[in-house]
């Protein structure tokens, strides 16, 4: 992380107690002093659909992810 100035991590899991929360975690007790930007699933529930329809609604399409993270 050192290298860079954003970190990002990107999980099909909820945000509270995922991977990405873990990182961040870490990232902030060894001082990155850089951007971090944590997308994971909401922590709520989720309706029936396919793949494409519900990581739109979850704000994890791609068009989502690459204006989160300004790409």
């Amino acid at each position: 992380a050192s290298e860079y100035e954003t970190v990002v991590t990107l999980e099909e899991n909820v945000k509270t107690g995922g991977f990405g929360e873990q990182v961040g975690e870490f990232l902030e007790e060894n001082g990155f002093k850089g951007r971090f930007v944590n997308l994971s699933l909401p922590d709520e529930f989720m309706e029936h659909g396919d793949t494409a329809y519900l990581m739109h609604k979850a704000g994890l399409s791609v068009e989502d992810i690459l204006q989160k993270i300004n790409y």
